[in-house]
């Protein structure tokens, strides 16, 4: 199934590699695999994922980190909303779903 993300998620999405990255070496390394890894778990088995309360949209926590992959599954494939700290504003990112 084909997937792209919102921009705001691939900027979200830099901004964690950059903090692992800063943090330890060969962390973010780590992380961005287990971000892979959801990302392929999600292309396989897009509606395996709990909906987010109140939305379309779907959360699938990445292993090992505090991160979730907010996605919308559509008739041209899968969306990519957010890639979300668990911790951080858990709904900062629902403005999004309007867009599309």
């Amino acid at each position: 199934m084909r997937f792209h993300s919102h921009r705001e998620a691939d900027e979200e999405l830099t901004g964690a590699f950059e903090k692992y990255d800063a943090a330890v070496p060969g962390l973010s390394a780590d992380f961005l695999n287990e971000i892979e890894a959801g990302i392929e778990r999600i292309r396989k088995q897009p509606e395996t994922w709990p909906r987010v309360k109140g939305s379309k949209a779907r959360r699938h926590w990445i292993r090992r980190f505090p991160y979730g992959l907010m996605y919308l599954v559509r008739t041209d494939g899968i969306l990519l909303n957010a890639v979300i700290h668990a911790k951080r504003r858990p709904n900062y990112w629902m403005h999004r779903l309007a867009e599309n």
